[in-house]
């Protein structure tokens, strides 16, 4: 119907499902050029930018339209759990490393959680350098599939 929007649910698990399919689709690009290091799993890039990009959904709620939070929050936190095994502790570390950061520096603290918890360990300074492009292009995929997948 013309101008009907998505339930919540809906709109949470295309969510999901969108970002899944652009994290998916910029592992080997990023492998390639360099951004990730070469023994990084696939496997744990995309369980872990999955999640990573809907805290950028989720970040991106709070800052933009608080309704807008209550409203999707917890449907994405269910979406992401239906998707993710331990997708909601994994959501919960983000937030705890990504803590209360200025927002000009969240993409690039996205990128680093996300690259400590794909190496297991602390990044060394020539992998870390690499936080804010990974970081970066997670949470616009992840704002882009949230968009795309409104109506």
């Amino acid at each position: 119907m013309f101008g009907r929007h998505k339930s919540p649910d809906k709109r949470a698990a295309d969510t999901i499902a969108l970002t899944k399919s652009f994290v998916i689709a910029s592992f080997i690009p990023l492998l390639n050029d360099g951004t990730l290091p070469k023994h990084v799993s696939s496997k744990a890039w995309d369980t872990l930018a999955i999640v990573a990009g809907i805290y950028a959904v989720m970040a991106h709620l709070k800052g933009s339209d608080s309704d807008q939070y209550a409203i999707y929050g917890s449907p994405l936190i269910s979406a992401l759990r239906d998707e993710v095994k331990q997708g909601q502790a994994a959501l919960e570390d983000c937030v705890k490393f990504v803590g209360k950061i200025p927002p000009e520096q969240m993409e690039a603290t996205v990128g680093l959680w996300l690259l400590w918890n794909l190496l297991g360990r602390q990044p060394e300074y020539d992998e870390a350098k690499h936080a804010g492009v990974i970081g970066g292009m997670v949470y616009r995929l992840a704002i882009e599939a949230w968009t795309a997948v409104a109506h």
